[in-house]
């Protein structure tokens, strides 16, 4: 199976910002903006085959989206296998904290649903050799993943 090396981009300018990914606000200077954010850009999508999944899929050799619903209806995190074992990429805001080294996960404080919030946390926990929190401060620190 192939492996990867993760080169976590620096993004943020405050905590709730800083990680893997940042929200497009209007607040700073230095304002990193989500490479595919429909939202705010209706055009990105253009010319692009977009190839829906149902579930967990596998997209590439060594990488997957795992379907993490609780954040989002729809959503989803992916896991990249490195030489290290399989590196986690939470698709749903949370941080270090809400992955404690003992005990259960915690569920994000913003989901549309509790329970499968719950859940997602869970199951990204069990799974990760590495996991990647979101919004994990030292991520966007790090030179590359492992």
């Amino acid at each position: 199976m192939q492996e990867y090396t993760i080169h976590p981009l620096a993004v943020g300018i405050n905590e709730t910002d800083q990680g893997v990914m940042t929200y497009l606000r209007d607040y700073g200077k230095r304002i990193f903006l989500h490479p595919i954010d429909h939202r705010y850009y209706s055009d990105v999508l253009d010319d692009v085959n977009v190839i829906e999944v149902d579930g967990d899929a596998n997209i590439f050799d060594g990488i997957d989206v795992i379907f993490t619903p609780g954040h989002t209806v729809g959503g989803q995190s992916i896991s990249i296998n490195t030489s290290n074992g399989k590196a986690i990429i939470t698709g749903f805001c949370c941080n270090e904290k809400n992955f404690p080294a003992t005990g259960p996960a915690v569920a994000s404080g913003v989901h549309i649903n509790v329970m499968e919030a719950y859940d997602s946390a869970q199951k990204i926990k069990a799974m990760a050799d590495i996991l990647i929190p979101l919004h994990d401060l030292s991520t966007g620190r790090a030179k590359s993943i492992p």
